[in-house]
Formats: structure tokens, C-alpha cells, sequence
């Protein structure tokens, strides 16, 4: 999806700001995008502002940063994908002094000027935390990730394995799959999970794929009573924690992590100053079926 912000000012010499999402249209990510539409109003910023989306991968998220390369922008907001190439992309930019903002997920070894989100290592602790809540710290849990290439992903990984090794040792992670963040595959590879491991207890999501991977726990033909602990409340997740599909959910605050990424950015292009820590975290909150 590519769109500009056709309010403001496109001439030549306007500035122009990049956001790139690599990753499909959820509702999260469509949070954070609102978020920054909105904040963008809020600053009255005169110039031209360009989103994509693009697919989860690398080689996608290489191509989109060369035309972005090519455009002459004065910053970009960016989910990056942790991998060499993508690194090799931003040089251009770096080069030519453009900042560029990581939003919800991080790539700690660039040269960006600032990381908004969550802190995603305690996140996964505190799934690690209420997960052993909910199981008597003993359970066969899989994870579900959206890609082992995004650190926020890994992150959270790394947390939820730490807490249980520290404070659950019979916690035991029988499998890590990718999902993409999409829902359709989510569904095909919760149904190959049940099969292959028919004591799995426990499912712990790390990012999308949720909508997908609970319609498969909802059609099982000889229910299991799982636990699931899984991020954000959605419209289109609210059912499933109502139902008892999903146990509980750390809910972040998109809107307010997009609007952070975008206040930075203009005001580092319009001051060159960076106000504040390079690192911004928001917290998040723990919803189970009684707070829906």
C-alpha cells in the first residue's frame, strides 16, 4: 500500500517522510499507522508523507528501502527485518544523515535514531509468568512467532525461556514455529501442532496469526483444554478471550507507539535534536475474558 498524504504540501522541495511496514494489514500494525496519521495532523507538518506495506521478508523489505533510497527523504519510520541485507539497505540512508526511527521492533546494531514500542524481553517474561500461573508451572507449550527475523519476536521469545527456566523448569517448549503474522497459515500449522504433539497443553503467540490459529483450537474435534497467552485484543480476537479460547493477552498501545515514532522524527527534522532516551517504551497491560 503506498499513500500520500495529499493535504499536504508535495511540491519539490517538500520534505517527505518514509514509514515502512513489512508485515500484512493487521489491526495492530493499522493501529500504529493511525497513530501516526494522526500525530502528523497534530503537527501540522508540511510536506509529503508515503506508507507500504510490504510482505515479510528480507528480499521485499530490500526492494522497498532502494525506491525509498531514491526519493530523497528527510526521515523513515521503519519495522525492520534483522537481517544483513536490509542492513546493507539502510547505509544510503545513513549516508546521507536521514534519520530513521525503528517502531516496535528493533535493530539495535544500526545507526537509527530512536526505537519506540514496547520492551519486548519483558514481555515475554511476564507471558512466561502467566503462563506458569495458569499451569501449576508445568505444561508442554508451544510457541507460535510471527518470524524468527524480527528481534521484537526473538525478544519475547527469549523472555518467556528465561522466566521458565529461572522459575518453571517443567515448562517444556516443544516447538517453535513462524507463522508470518497471518492468519491462514496460523490455522494450518495450529491443526499440524495438535497432531503431532497430542499432550500440548499450552500455546504461547508472540505476535499474529491469532484469529487463524484459535479457529483451529475452536474446530477441534475432541476439545483440549489449553492454555493460551497471546498479544493484543482486537476486534477480531475480543471473541476468542470471550469464549475462553484465549486465556489472557498483553495488550500494547499502538496508537500511542505510532504517534511517538512520528512526534520524534518531525521534531528531530525540524530541531536536529533528539529530546529524551534513543529508547522509548510504552508499557502494556494484561487482559483476561473479564475485562472484555
Amino acid at each position: 500500500m503506498a499513500e500520500k498524504n495529499s493535504t499536504k504540501n508535495t511540491s519539490k522541495n517538500a520534505k517527505k517522510i518514509g514509514v515502512l511496514f513489512s508485515t500484512s494489514e493487521t489491526p495492530f500494525y493499522n493501529g500504529l499507522l493511525q497513530g501516526i496519521r494522526d500525530q502528523l495532523e497534530l503537527s501540522g507538518f508540511d510536506g509529503e508523507i508515503v506508507f507500504e506495506f510490504t510482505p515479510f521478508s528480507a528480499e521485499a523489505q530490500c526492494k522497498k528501502l532502494f525506491e525509498f533510497s531514491q526519493m530523497g527523504l528527510s526521515g523513515l519510520i521503519l519495522t525492520p527485518i534483522d537481517n544483513p541485507e536490509v542492513q546493507e539497505h539502510l547505509l544510503p540512508f545513513y549516508d546521507k544523515k536521514v534519520p530513521i526511527i525503528t517502531l516496535n521492533t528493533d535493530l539495535p546494531r544500526s545507526s537509527r535514531l530512536a526505537f519506540v514500542g514496547c520492551d519486548n524481553y519483558k514481555c515475554g517474561r511476564a507471558s512466561g509468568e502467566l503462563l506458569s500461573m495458569m499451569t501449576g508451572k508445568k505444561c508442554e507449550v508451544a510457541i507460535i512467532t510471527g518470524s524468527r527475523d524480527f528481534i521484537a519476536h526473538e525478544q519475547r521469545i527469549s523472555g518467556f525461556k528465561d522466566y521458565i527456566r529461572e522459575n518453571a523448569p517443567k515448562i517444556v517448549i516443544e516447538d517453535i514455529i513462524e507463522c508470518k503474522n497471518d492468519d491462514y497459515t496460523a490455522y494450518d500449522l495450529t491443526n499440524r501442532l495438535l497432531l503431532a504433539h497430542p499432550t500440548l497443553s499450552a500455546l504461547f503467540f508472540t505476535a499474529g496469526g491469532v484469529v487463524g490459529a484459535c479457529k483451529a483450537l475452536e474446530q477441534m474435534t475432541v476439545p483440549r483444554n489449553l492454555s493460551v497467552v497471546a498479544f493484543d485484543v482486537m476486534e477480531s480476537t475480543k471473541e476468542y478471550l470471550k469464549k475462553g479460547i484465549i486465556s489472557a493477552a498483553l495488550v500494547q498501545q499502538p496508537v500511542d507507539i505510532g504517534k511517538k515514532a512520528m512526534e520524534i522524527l518531525i521534531s528531530y527534522i525540524s530541531t536536529g535534536i533528539v529530546s529524551g532516551s534513543d529508547e522509548v517504551t510504552f508499557p502494556v497491560t494484561v487482559m483476561l475474558r473479564e475485562m472484555v
